[in-house]
Formats: C-alpha cells, sequence, structure tokens
C-alpha cells in the first residue's frame, strides 16, 4: 500500500514538472544590426565608438576599420546611437528583421568637446570640486616662459609644500622628492 502511495506521488511529480517545462515563454525573434562609423569630413573609418541599441544593452565598440556588429537585438524598429569623445552623436532609427541583418552607416562630424577637471589622488579620482585637502597646479604655460631640463626642475619653488633634493650634481642624477614632509 505504501509503495502504491510513493509510485503515484511520484506520477504526480512528474506531471507537474513536464507541464511546467512546456509552458516556458518563447525567445522573442531577434536579428543583427552590422555597420561601418567614418569621419564625416574625410570619410575615414573612425575607431572606438560605442554603438548601442537605445533601450537595450545591446552595443559595441567599432573596429581600427570603423565596423561594429551587433548580435542578439529584438526585431522591429529599433534606435541605435553612436558615440564618441570630440565628435556628434547621430541617432539612426533601422527596421531589424526576424533571424536577419541589417546595415547602418554613420558619419560623425567632429565636436569640440568640454571636460571637466578631474584630480587624481592616491586613493581614487575625484572631482577638484569635491576635493577636501590641498591641491597644487603648475600651468602649462610656465613651462614655456623658462625651458626646465627636466621635471624635477619644472615642480621645483611652482609647487606648494614639494621639496626637491638633488642626489648629486651629475647629469641625468635621480632627486629626492618629499611632498608636505616625510609622511
Amino acid at each position: 500500500m505504501a509503495a502504491v502511495r510513493r509510485l503515484i506521488l511520484a506520477l504526480v511529480v512528474g506531471l507537474l514538472c513536464t507541464a511546467r517545462l512546456s509552458a516556458q515563454t518563447p525567445v522573442p525573434p531577434t536579428g543583427t544590426i552590422t555597420g561601418r562609423v567614418l569621419d564625416a569630413a574625410t570619410q575615414q573609418p573612425v575607431a572606438d565608438v560605442s554603438v548601442f541599441v537605445e533601450g537595450t544593452r545591446r552595443g559595441a565598440v567599432s573596429g581600427p576599420d570603423g565596423t561594429f556588429t551587433i548580435g542578439g537585438v529584438p526585431s522591429g524598429s529599433q534606435t541605435v546611437r553612436a558615440r564618441r569623445i570630440g565628435f556628434s552623436a547621430p541617432v539612426q532609427v533601422v527596421a531589424v528583421p526576424n533571424n536577419g541583418s541589417v546595415s547602418v552607416i554613420f558619419s560623425l562630424d567632429r565636436q569640440a568637446a568640454v571636460l571637466q577637471e578631474v584630480v587624481t589622488t592616491g586613493y581614487g579620482t575625484q572631482r577638484r570640486l569635491a576635493i577636501t585637502g590641498s591641491v597644487s597646479t603648475i600651468d602649462a604655460n610656465q613651462a614655456k616662459t623658462a625651458v626646465p631640463a627636466n621635471v624635477t626642475n619644472l615642480i621645483e619653488g611652482r609647487a606648494t609644500g614639494v621639496q626637491i633634493t638633488q642626489n648629486s650634481g651629475e647629469p641625468g642624477a635621480g632627486a629626492q622628492i618629499l611632498i608636505r614632509g616625510g609622511t
């Protein structure tokens, strides 16, 4: 009697498992977007451009020859954008066929980009406005007025809290640099 109950229980569990497997949702149809990124002025390929489908996690980076391929894109109308610093970010709407491929050519115009100042510290990177400590900046124009022999001569006397001691008077000899003391 107990063996019959176990057999019936095993059959019921087996039927429930197979019913659940057959109820899986079908995979939505997808396609592929291939293309090329060119400089609008020179018609030369542009490398390292991020090309992505808006609203999805699908994207690619253009190679040295400007080509890219994005796979697994949901079929239908999709908005594709190309981005790279120093260039415009054009957008194209493409119709991705089911299990097919569509080709896109992006023509990027050069565009000046305004970048914020970034300060690199020993424990991370942050914007200059968010720093609580002291920061010294050596302007590139200062280097043009007097031609320093090396980097240590450029820093010497221009950065607050920096002490430079030459190890010897020989050309190419090293230097000891202390920032705000020995610690």
